[in-house]
């Protein structure tokens, strides 16, 4: 069976260029043991069906935890911050649902050409992961009792073990069958050889704040137009939770702490901060945050805090810094931490009012970088790098490079994105300058291919390892997709809500 499936897909493959294969390649599972995956609740219904099978909310549940683990893991990584918006719980949601019905795509797959995994196999793969093991060999009674640890069943355990093995095996047939010709090796090398550096530019947010510092007297002209007038406010409406996060205080602040739950010791901070409250009438706050506060971490700076949201403090604190006049010293205010007072130096209100003229400087600053786009893209079509420099040059923007890469590359360093990679290749030394502005990930890009060069390679063992696996990734995918136009896949859209 694998050689006559094997043989079909070699000349699938002959016919497709390896470019699309990063997508898919998460759907073939390593089976990575994160601790046992246990329940979130059981709960009623399905997320999804597939053919005749459902994809329960309890198998959609640990698949979005682990998705999410994967991202906070990367995230940290690459020292991003770590946030889940409604929006981004949402992409999650889709990406678990998508990958759980893949994969049962891939099994159905699988079964239909006969690749199943017996039970001596699904035995032999459980007994080899270290978890069930003391001394280096498998025990039963810590196997049972970890899978009750983790509310799981031995027959939900041993059916998702079955489910990887035999997508493992379907694997290896998609790697014999994607072992690369020499025809393949050669043109892979002439492409590594071949060495490019692109010049580009990106025309986002920074071009309209250069443009926008020079606008604030025109934007209060323009305010005196009741029909601006109204794009400002649908601006700012339309934006609210954007520009309610603008709301904040600088504020300074003494602390005097208390045992939490010791009345005596909290009835004394009282005591205390009412005292030095007295002494603020007359004294100066930070000299008295210096000398009395207990936080440590402002007591050195006279008690500046500097500025901060609402969302950044506690409820109480920020409750009363936010209600505070500015320059005025509170009441003694009671959180976790102990007594404060507080002295409010300056806010920043979020208020349409408060923000107006920004917002008129925004909106004018947008208007004039269409403009100026719209000026760009013809210089683009007519090819007038020069009279193209001058305009860039106007917008405070300037040429980044990409470096040297070979045109075997999977991306195009510095320029991620699929719309990106295909104008890059678009490019040629007769014709260097892209002939339009690239939109990618809400950014707009000019191209130009600034150099070439070519180099004596040779492919190693492990480049042709990884061609081997692009390719055998690529025609998984195209396998998969033929067995989907087939099945029946319906998704309960409620799951996003």
């Amino acid at each position: 069976m694998s050689q006559s499936l094997a043989e079909k897909l070699r000349r699938r493959m002959s016919a497709r260029n390896v470019t699309s294969i990063l997508i898919f390649g998460a759907i073939v599972l390593v089976f990575v043991f994160f601790g046992l995956p246990g329940k979130m609740g059981m709960g009623i219904g399905s997320v999804a069906r597939v053919n005749e099978t459902l994809i329960s909310l309890a198998e959609f549940q640990k698949e979005e935890q682990r998705v999410q683990k994967m991202q906070e893991y990367y995230a940290q990584m690459l020292g991003q911050p770590v946030s889940f918006d409604a929006e981004r719980q949402k992409d999650i949601r889709r990406q678990a649902v998508q990958r759980l019905v893949n994969m049962e795509l891939l099994a159905q797959a699988g079964h239909s050409q006969g690749i199943k995994a017996s039970n001596n196999e699904v035995i032999d793969q459980i007994r080899q992961i270290p978890e069930f093991q003391q001394d280096g060999r498998f025990q039963s009674d810590l196997y049972f009792r970890l899978l009750e640890a983790n509310r799981l069943s031995a027959n939900e355990f041993e059916s998702s073990v079955r489910k990887q093995v035999e997508q493992t095996r379907t694997q290896k047939v998609f790697e014999i069958a994607a072992t690369p010709t020499q025809l393949e090796l050669e043109q892979q090398k002439s492409l590594k050889e071949i060495k490019w550096n692109v010049a580009y530019v990106k025309l986002n947010s920074s071009a309209e704040g250069k443009i926008s510092a020079a606008m604030e007297s025109e934007a209060k002209k323009a305010l005196s137009n009741p029909d601006f007038l109204k794009r400002v406010e649908d601006e700012y409406k339309a934006n609210i939770q954007e520009y309610s996060k603008k709301d904040q205080v600088k504020a300074q602040h003494i602390l005097v702490a208390f045992k939490q739950g010791d009345a005596d010791s909290e009835k004394k901070a009282l005591e205390k901060i009412k005292a030095i409250k007295e002494r603020t009438q007359k004294e100066d706050f930070g000299q008295l945050a210096t000398e009395l506060s207990e936080d440590p971490g402002s007591k050195t700076k006279k008690g500046d805090l500097g500025f901060f949201t609402r969302e950044k403090m506690v409820p109480e604190f920020s409750n009363a810094a936010f209600a505070a006049p500015v320059n005025e010293v509170t009441e003694p205010v009671k959180s976790q931490f102990g007594y404060h007072l507080i002295k409010v130096n300056q806010k920043i209100t979020s208020s349409l009012e408060d923000q107006r003229v920004d917002i008129a400087a925004k909106i004018l600053s947008r208007d004039a970088l269409e403009k100026k786009t719209k000026s760009i893209e013809e210089l683009l079509t007519q090819g007038n790098e020069t009279a193209l420099n001058a305009e860039l040059k106007s917008l405070g923007l300037q040429w980044q490079e990409t470096g040297y890469f070979d045109l075997g590359v999977e991306m195009v360093p510095k320029l991620d994105g699929e719309n990106l990679a295909s104008a890059v290749f678009q490019l040629s030394p007769a014709n260097p300058l892209s002939k339009q502005i690239v939109r990618s990930g809400g950014e707009k890009y000019i191209l130009k291919l600034k150099d070439t060069k070519k180099e004596n390679v040779a492919m190693n063992d492990a480049e042709k390892d990884s061609l081997k696996q692009r390719q055998a990734m690529q025609m998984l995918e195209s396998w998969v997709e033929d067995y989907r136009r087939t099945a029946t896949v319906e998704i309960n859209n409620q799951v996003f809500q």
